[in-house]
């Protein structure tokens, strides 16, 4: 995949504040499954906020009023902690499909299913000079296949905004100042149980391992092979070991069916 390709391959989440000002951010992918729109995206991304915040997925940039079009998502992800599935198909899925040693509320992932098909949301490089969008390129929206699971013999990419840089304080443009990060040739190496989160995929770099300022922000943001296939989302890393950690997407294809009614 080109840099462009994987510009485009996730949407920009970001929690703020009654003033605009962004406190915190994470990233999701757009996806189709069974002809429906969902937005994937991490727990630990969207699934906490203080009450006078606001999760918001990124749209597209209004040069007229020089504010980010968005849409607000804090009250409609679901997570399974709180999903509502019968109690039998619930057990089932805790026993079978999950690791029965970790609590709902450990389980990193969350999902929205919008209530249309289509959705128009920017990839745009916006200076803080004059508040123009550049390069302005539609997001992907993604034909998700559950039962796809990395390869150790493939390369791997995603990218992501993160938090390299403080919040820009200029009132007028409620710009969020931030690194966008373009990761490519990471390796998948095994599957491992991690202690509170379940079995991740685990990935290391193929060149150097570059830290906290190059991936906080990417949680969420999907994991890709050279075809643009996503096998798992970003939901962690080890910094001591230089290793990624990506969920296993196959682990929670029940709870989207359920929330489609497809089972």
């Amino acid at each position: 995949m080109n840099d462009d390709e994987i510009k485009k391959s996730f949407v920009a989440l970001r929690c703020t504040k009654p003033d605009g000002t962004v406190n915190n951010m994470a990233s999701g992918c757009l996806v189709t499954y069974q002809n429906k729109l969902f937005l994937l995206t991490v727990f630990h991304g969207v699934g906490f906020k203080s009450d006078d915040e606001k999760w918001l997925m990124e749209l597209k940039w209004n040069q007229s009023i020089m504010r980010m079009g968005s849409i607000d998502i804090s009250r409609v992800m679901n997570f399974l902690s709180s999903f509502s599935i019968d109690e039998n198909t619930r057990a089932d899925y805790l026993n079978e499909i999950l690791e029965t040693r970790i609590g709902l509320n450990d389980i990193d992932f969350a999902w929205y299913k919008f209530p249309y098909n289509e959705i128009e949301a920017y990839y745009q490089e916006i200076t803080n000079i004059n508040g123009y969008a550049t390069n302005i390129m539609k997001k992907t929206i993604h034909i998700i296949d559950f039962n796809i699971k990395p390869d150790s013999s493939k390369k791997y990419c995603f990218g992501g905004y993160t938090r390299k840089t403080n919040i820009n304080t200029n009132s007028t443009l409620k710009i969020f100042e931030n690194h966008l990060s373009i990761e490519r040739d990471w390796k998948f190496v095994r599957e491992e149980y991690i202690e509170n989160k379940g079995e991740m995929y685990i990935f290391k770099p193929i060149g150097s391992f570059k830290g906290n300022d190059f991936y906080a922000g990417c949680s969420g943001s999907p994991i890709m092979d050279k075809d643009g296939n996503i096998v798992s989302l970003v939901v962690g890393r080890n910094d001591n070991t230089e290793e990624m950690w990506g969920i296993n997407l196959s682990a929670y294809k029940l709870a989207i069916d359920a929330s489609i009614g497809n089972i």
